[in-house]
C-alpha cells in the first residue's frame, strides 16, 4: 500500500481468512450456518503514519484490524 500524501511504502499485509459453512435443505428452502475467521494470524500492520513534523513524524497511528470471528446464517427460499 502506498500513502499518496507522503509516498511511503508500508509493510505487506499477509492475512489468513477462513470460512466454515454447513447448509441444510428444509421444505424447498436452504438454510446455511457459517463462521468466518478473519486475520487468523493476528498480524498487525501499520496502514497510516503521521505526517506532522516533530518527534512523532513517521510513527504509525492506524493499524490493520485484529483477529475477528463472525457467525451468521442465511435462508434461501
Amino acid at each position: 500500500m502506498v500513502d499518496t500524501q507522503t509516498s511511503r511504502y508500508y509493510d505487506a499485509q499477509q492475512t489468513l481468512d477462513a470460512r466454515v459453512e454447513k447448509t441444510f435443505a428444509a421444505n424447498g428452502s436452504t438454510i446455511g450456518v457459517y463462521v468466518d475467521a478473519l486475520n487468523l494470524t493476528n498480524q498487525g500492520v501499520a496502514t497510516a503514519v503521521t505526517t506532522l513534523s516533530g518527534s512523532g513524524f513517521g510513527q504509525p497511528f492506524l493499524w490493520s484490524d485484529p483477529r475477528v470471528v463472525r457467525a451468521g446464517r442465511r435462508w434461501r427460499f
